[in-house]
């Protein structure tokens, strides 16, 4: 899936993007210039604070093409509708809204810092239906419980967060680390649950800051890691570190990177599929 993106010129690929995106959305402004995006063939929809661009057919094919490296839920991840997801990084929704609408989660958890995206996930999760499971924290997750700084301006990659205010740009916002949040909140995951981190440069901060759930409860684990050069490796070792019992699976590799990088880690304890 990744030769032709390589060996062609990132124009090339944002044309025939925006080509094909008519066929598998349409797309209306309402209120204060927010767009409603229909998904076609999934039958779902989401909000967007502008006019989506090309990087939303990308954002699309890497939600509900398995193929794709950024897929989040493919082998060895084995989901069932039980389980409990915790989304950092949510943005828009839609890997939360495609888990709830298909039935592979029981609860999805939002971790979505931003304001106004987090009320665009609201509006989202009352037109699909799923308000009840889904669940959406405004709080950013790291490596500690403290406050930290949000990127605001709205992208398809959503906002990334920091220690330290660098710009006019960024919003001060509460930081936990999923450790605490889980103490907070009683909440216990279980192997077949699962936490996904699309952070934006904090992925490994947010495993660091998962240390005793993933000690004690081995939840499955889907994180990307082309965003810093030494994620994967890092990432890699921590995990072998503190939970043998996981099967890990590297894959794909960023071709939009100073240098290539795995794109996604995935870890799991579970064999079988769950009922």
């Amino acid at each position: 899936m990744q030769f032709d993106r390589v060996f062609f010129p990132s124009r090339f690929h944002a044309r025939r993007a925006l080509k094909r995106w008519p066929r598998l959305a349409s797309q209306e402004f309402i209120e204060g210039g927010v767009c409603r995006v229909r998904l076609k063939r999934e039958g779902l929809c989401y909000f967007w604070p502008g006019t989506p661009d090309a990087n939303h057919y990308f954002l699309h094919e890497q939600e509900f093409e398995p193929k794709n490296p950024h897929y989040y839920s493919d082998a060895p991840i084995v989901l069932g509708p039980d389980a409990i997801v915790l989304d950092v990084g949510a943005c828009e929704g839609l890997f939360a809204l495609r888990l709830l609408k298909s039935g592979q989660a029981r609860r999805v958890i939002c971790f979505e810092p931003f304001p106004m995206m987090a009320g665009l996930l609201r509006r989202a999760a009352q037109e699909n239906g799923v308000e009840e499971k889904l669940q959406i924290e405004p709080i950013a997750l790291g490596g500690k419980t403290a406050a930290a700084y949000f990127q605001t301006g709205p992208t398809s990659d959503g906002g990334a967060v920091s220690s330290c205010q660098r710009s006019a740009d960024e919003m001060e916002v509460p930081m936990m680390t999923i450790d605490d949040y889980c103490r907070a909140n009683s909440l216990e995951l279980r192997r077949g649950d699962l936490i996904k981190i699309d952070a934006e440069g904090s992925d490994l901060d947010v495993l660091l800051g998962a240390r005793e759930t993933i000690r004690r409860c081995a939840p499955q684990l889907a994180v990307t890691t082309y965003h810093e050069a030494e994620h994967a490796e890092r990432m890699v070792d921590y995990l072998r570190e503190i939970q043998p019992e996981y099967s890990l699976r590297l894959k794909g590799f960023s071709f939009w990177t100073p240098l290539p990088n795995p794109v996604l880690l995935q870890a799991s304890c579970v064999s079988s599929p769950l009922s």
